[in-house]
């Protein structure tokens, strides 16, 4: 695979990644406004709870998104989304509410008690189950299978809107954390500095990147030392068998 190294390497192969990378840069803009578009395509939902966590409402814009749509069959097929459809956007999700130091709450956000095991309810359990299995393929075409595509669309969204918040990042300036500029010049501080030696500056010499899993050595060879006697990494950088160091 190309650029296939992680946190070992030279200046060589790195620059070779940031050339390459630093191309893609050009069509980051057309790749946002594609994945704006897919998003208004899918559509967004947004929920209204009350202070209990109770759904009162939704709002799916725009009308005519795929969502819409499928909120629409759901309904059409007898769902009612206020009670049937348990599902939460991102934006809203469900955790335990804070208690205190005396008294340890019991409730989730969603209103929901924090039960414990053991129901007690096999006897009414099996009624239930007599009651629905005739009817399991009704209930899993007409609700269960739109309840799976709403949810896995909801998902879909989401993941759209990660990728144009990265993307938007990546576009930043060299003091923007996590912009591209900035992720290159975190990794020239780590080349450039001689005490780390997982990466070095090669200066042009393996731009193959044959050397780079020479063994870190146990102290570095130098005129006072004699030559290497194995290839291995020193403090600035990689040195042959044989070689002086720079110390």
């Amino acid at each position: 695979m190309s650029f296939e190294f992680q946190g070992t390497f030279n200046r060589s192969q790195f620059e070779r990644l940031r050339t390459f990378l630093a191309g893609q840069l050009q069509v980051i803009t057309e790749r946002i406004n594609h994945l704006n578009y897919e998003s208004e395509r899918v559509g967004r939902l947004d929920f209204l709870y009350d202070s209990d966590g109770i759904l009162l409402g939704w709002e799916i814009v725009p009308e005519g998104s795929h969502l819409s749509q499928l909120f629409q069959a759901y309904e059409v097929q007898g769902g009612d989304v206020l009670y049937d459809l348990n599902c939460r956007a991102r934006g809203n999700p469900i955790f335990r509410r804070r208690g205190t130091e005396t008294d340890e709450s019991q409730l989730m956000s969603n209103g929901e008690i924090i039960g414990l095991p053991g129901l007690a309810d096999a006897l009414t359990g099996g009624f239930i189950n007599s009651l629905r299995t005739p009817h399991a393929d009704v209930i899993r075409w007409r609700r269960d299978y739109l309840e799976r595509k709403i949810r896995r669309l909801l998902d879909y969204y989401d993941q759209l809107q990660e990728e144009i918040l990265e993307l938007t990042k990546s576009l930043g300036a060299e003091t923007s954390t996590g912009s591209f500029l900035w992720w290159v010049n975190q990794v020239n501080q780590y080349i450039d500095d001689p005490e780390y030696r997982a990466c070095y500056d090669d200066m042009g010499s393996d731009p193959h990147g044959k050397l780079v899993y020479a063994p870190f050595s146990a102290y570095d060879a130098g005129p006072e030392r004699g030559p290497a006697q194995s290839t291995q990494r020193q403090t600035g950088g990689v040195v042959k068998r044989g070689q002086q160091g720079t110390t």
